[in-house]
């Protein structure tokens, strides 16, 4: 997007009356910037280990790739790092959330684990701590 931008930038100042000597200046900037940044682009994905260049390329949103992570977490950490994102990533698993809160909330106040600093401590919505004397942080 990025790259169809700066094109498109130049159109609407050269539109607007932009200085034509800076309008030139631009197209041949563009004109060499573009093809180098997509020549180095294909040279680094052609050297990287050929199972995380499909990393590069997804459509899946931040709140689609959250929503999954906790979905399939295989432990209380990974789970866990749903509450360093927006809470608007927690639409439509906020129930799941709060029950595995509620089911785990006892063990967690008795282990401490590393994952569960304060910084995600109080991301917890309060109302989800299943024990009272827990929700006076």
């Amino acid at each position: 997007i990025s790259m169809a931008c700066l094109p498109a930038t130049i159109k609407i100042f050269e539109s607007k009356g932009g200085n034509q000597h800076i309008v030139n200046l631009a197209w041949r900037l563009a004109w060499s910037l573009i093809p180098a940044v997509l020549v180095s682009f294909a040279v680094f994905l052609s050297a990287i280990d050929k199972k995380y260049v499909r990393t590069f390329f997804n459509w899946q949103t931040g709140r689609e790739m959250n929503k999954e992570k906790y979905k399939n977490g295989e432990d209380d950490a990974i789970k866990g790092s749903i509450f360093t994102v927006t809470r608007h990533h927690w639409v439509g698993i906020e129930d799941d959330m709060k029950l595995w809160v509620q089911q785990n909330w006892s063990r967690w106040e008795r282990e401490n684990p590393n994952w569960l600093d304060e910084v995600k401590r109080s991301a917890i919505p309060v109302e989800w701590i299943p024990e009272i004397e827990s929700r006076n942080r």
